[in-house]
């Protein structure tokens, strides 16, 4: 399905400045779960396996990374209520190829999911949306969040 691209509406990183240190590893062994990190493809910035396996492989021990959404391969077509979902397949897709590759780190182990209450109706206590997009994840999702700051229902007044 295909998935949207996005403008990063942020400063991109910066090598030179992000060069200027570089931290001593105190415990190579000790072993660390990356909890919290996105994944994007936006026109003049990326942040895809590539990248984020060389700041895992940088000498300290990463087992494993958690996902957090950050509105990235959303889907382009369906439902408006069922575009996020795409960001789940975007990023198991890219668990699955980590996997094939073989590493010592499991990428994604975990995904935190977009999910906007207000726009997922239920039946019976169940969301078509959160179970789609659970199953999109097909990893081991461990939560949703919604950015409510980015809510036009939240915007401020006065």
């Amino acid at each position: 399905m295909p998935v949207e691209a996005r403008a990063y509406p942020r400063p991109l990183p910066n090598p030179e400045w992000l060069g200027k240190l570089t931290e001593e590893i105190l415990d190579p062994d000790l072993p660390i779960v990356d909890p919290h990190h996105h994944l994007w493809d936006h026109p003049g910035s990326r942040y895809l396996l590539e990248e984020l396996l060389a700041d895992v492989n940088s000498g300290h021990n990463i087992v494993a990374t958690v996902f957090i959404q950050c509105g990235s391969g959303y889907r382009t077509s369906g439902p408006e209520e069922m575009r996020p979902i795409g960001e789940s397949e975007f990023v198991r897709a890219i668990a699955e190829e980590s996997d094939r590759r073989g590493g010592k780190t499991k990428i994604c182990a975990g995904i935190v999911s977009c999910a906007c209450p207000m726009s997922m109706p239920c039946s019976k206590g169940r969301s078509p949306r959160l179970a789609a997009g659970f199953a999109a994840s097909a990893i081991s999702p461990r939560t949703i969040r919604r950015s409510s700051a980015h809510h036009p229902m939240y915007r401020r007044r006065g």
